[in-house]
C-alpha cells in the first residue's frame, strides 16, 4: 500500500539520499581537453564531434570522435573498452606464461556486478569494461584469478594456493580492486 511505502521511504531516508549523492558524485562528465584516470595513468580526453564513433589512443592522449547521439556513458563504456583492448593481450600473455596456465579465449564486456567471469568447461574468459576504472595491478589481480579458475572451478584452498604461488600479493590488490 501507498503507507507501507511513505513508511520504508522515511525509515530509509539517510540511506536514499547518500546513496544518490553518491551515484551524482562518481557520474563524470566528459569535456574536451580534460584529464582523467584510467588503468592508474592520466589520460588527455579530445573529443571532436564526428558522424562515426571512434577512438584512438596514443601517449597519454584519447581520441575520440562522438557522434551527438551517444550518451556520455555509453561513450565512457568504449573508451574503457578500447583502453583494455590495448592493454589486455600483454598482460594475459605475461601471466599465462609465466604461470602455465591458460584461456582458450576472452573477451571485454561491460558488467556491473563481477569484474570477470570464466566458463570453466571451455576455458574462454569475460573481463569487465569497468576494469579500466582500477590500476594495472588491479587488472592483473583479475586475470589471474580468471585464469586460475580455468584448473579450479571454485574458490576453496586449492584456489587460493595458486593465487598465493603466483600473486603473493593478491589480498592486497583484491582490497585495492574494491575500494
Amino acid at each position: 500500500s501507498d503507507a507501507v511505502i511513505d513508511d520504508l521511504v522515511k525509515k530509509r531516508f539517510d540511506w536514499i539520499t547518500q546513496t544518490m549523492e553518491r551515484k551524482c558524485m562518481t557520474k563524470q562528465h566528459l569535456i574536451d581537453g580534460q584529464s582523467i584516470e584510467l588503468i592508474g595513468k592520466g589520460f588527455q580526453l579530445n573529443i571532436v564531434p564526428s558522424k562515426k564513433m571512434s577512438i584512438t589512443i596514443e601517449d597519454g592522449v584519447i581520441n575520440v570522435g562522438r557522434p551527438e547521439s551517444i550518451d556520455e556513458e555509453s561513450m565512457m563504456r568504449e573508451i574503457h573498452r578500447e583502453l583494455l583492448k590495448k592493454v589486455l593481450p600483454n598482460i594475459i600473455e605475461r601471466i599465462e606464461s609465466y604461470t602455465g596456465l591458460s584461456c582458450s579465449s576472452w573477451q571485454i564486456r561491460h558488467m556491473t556486478s563481477r569484474w570477470g567471469t570464466c566458463n570453466t568447461k571451455t576455458k574462454k574468459i569475460w573481463l569487465s569494461t569497468n576494469l579500466a576504472k582500477r590500476p594495472i595491478e588491479c587488472i592483473e589481480y583479475v586475470v589471474l584469478h580468471e585464469l586460475v579458475h580455468t584448473v579450479v572451478p571454485n574458490h576453496g584452498p586449492d584456489f587460493k594456493a595458486l593465487l598465493n604461488k603466483y600473486m603473493p600479493d593478491w589480498k592486497r590488490r583484491k582490497e585495492l580492486l574494491n575500494s
